[in-house]
């Protein structure tokens, strides 16, 4: 568990270079009515009030005598665009957008990734995309998920 922190800490430290100034990079939830293009770390769904899944995983003994261990989890992130306009596909450019260049980082990462001591792997898994229409505006939202690999 403690590495899924320190995972998020370092893509929280990272990632406002990444995707730029004109993209908002929050740890965890944005709970906010402006509008623009959001990057939540540790957040799955970006309209929720209630505490949201910031990580999941799971350690097991790499040995029978327990002095090494192994940790594998997944840090999930969403990427949020409200354009406020009616064209729907603004925001849905800017979370693909936002999505690539996290992806195009973290190819750049050696061992250790994210400079986190014990990282051996980290890539893409699961998302999910969500996007609607209504009087506020388009907006969009792509959830994704990190899987990191470690030996502690």
């Amino acid at each position: 568990m403690a590495l899924a922190i320190a995972v998020i800490d370092a893509l929280v430290a990272a990632l406002p270079a990444v995707v730029g100034s004109t993209v908002t990079v929050t740890d965890g939830p944005t709970y906010t009515d402006a509008r623009g293009d959001f990057l939540a770390v540790g957040c799955e769904d970006p309209m929720t009030t209630a505490p949201p899944t910031s990580a999941t995983g799971e350690t097991a003994w790499s040995d029978s005598h327990g002095r090494r261990m192994t940790e594998e989890g997944d840090v999930v992130l969403v990427a949020f665009s409200w354009s406020g306009g009616t064209d729907p596909a603004v925001p849905r450019a800017a979370v693909a957008t936002i999505r690539d260049q996290v992806l195009d980082y973290l190819r750049t990462q050696n061992n250790p990734f994210l400079g986190v001591t014990g990282v051996y792997d980290i890539h893409p898994t699961s998302f999910s995309f969500l996007q609607a229409q209504d009087t506020d505006g388009a907006w969009a939202a792509l959830s994704f998920h990190l899987r990191y690999r470690a030996k502690l």
